[in-house]
């Protein structure tokens, strides 16, 4: 097995915050989307990121310094995708067929975990969703307002596991403009998170904006902006009404 701290270039005494900070500049350096079909960045990038699997965990470090990684291969390290509420609410999650391993809440995105009864570990990952991008312990996303509510301001309710948070943008916005939140981002561990950091973007009566980014709010039943749909929109309200058991509306 290589020197784990040389491929993250760090000394053997290296701290936490010095291990994840030397990770997250290797990640940003060599990753492939910024090093398109450079095979050199690519190799570099996997070699520093299976340093990191072992060094950024505890219990997987302390092995791996008290050499019982150095002298075996090294040990198998599935992925394991959560969403965003099983990261920060926890949960039990199936791998390997029908182990199940439990998600204690607020875990980290990068942390491995032994699974009860088998001989590999699973590095949690972050499950993708559409409404959002991630940039380290960040989340970012758009919001779409309306000329009056960039001026007045809004209450917007998020789709983050947070008590699905409500917040308040301030009027006097301008399109373009950042807003962000704290500790409305990824568990950073120990009772820390990242922050939410949300673009304003001006939409006009449909729903749309000068990127032809649609608000989702905007189409929801919208016979009036949509009326080509009207009836595909009423159908798909009475089917909805049937499998929940509601009144029509």
């Amino acid at each position: 097995m290589s020197d784990l701290y040389r491929l993250l270039e760090v000394l053997p005494d290296a701290t936490d915050d010095e291990i994840e900070g030397a990770h997250r500049r290797l990640a940003k350096q060599y990753h492939p989307d910024r090093n398109p079909g450079d095979k050199t960045a690519e190799a570099r990038f996997k070699d520093m990121q299976g340093a990191y699997d072992i060094l950024g965990d505890e219990t997987m470090r302390a092995r791996y310094d008290r050499g019982d990684l150095r002298q075996h291969k090294p040990p198998r390290i599935d992925v394991l995708r959560v969403g965003l509420a099983g990261l920060i609410n926890g949960g039990n999650y199936e791998v390997g067929g029908l182990r199940l391993l439990k998600i204690e809440p607020s875990t980290r995105v990068g942390k491995i975990l032994a699974v009860p009864g088998a001989e590999f570990y699973v590095r949690i990952e972050l499950q993708p969703e559409r409404w959002f991008t991630v940039s380290g312990n960040d989340l970012r996303a758009c919001v779409l307002l309306s000329d009056e509510q960039m001026a007045n301001g809004a209450t917007i309710r998020l789709a983050v596991p947070h008590d699905k948070k409500a917040v308040r943008i301030r009027g006097g916005k301008s399109n373009g403009d950042v807003v962000t939140f704290p500790r409305l981002g990824l568990p950073l561990g120990d009772g820390k998170f990242g922050n939410l950091i949300l673009t304003l973007k001006l939409k006009d009566e449909h729903g749309f904006n000068n990127d032809n980014e649609v608000d989702e709010a905007a189409l929801e039943f919208n016979e009036v902006n949509f009326p080509k749909y009207a009836s595909l929109i009423k159908e798909a309200r009475r089917i909805v009404d049937t499998i929940t058991g509601r009144e029509p509306t």
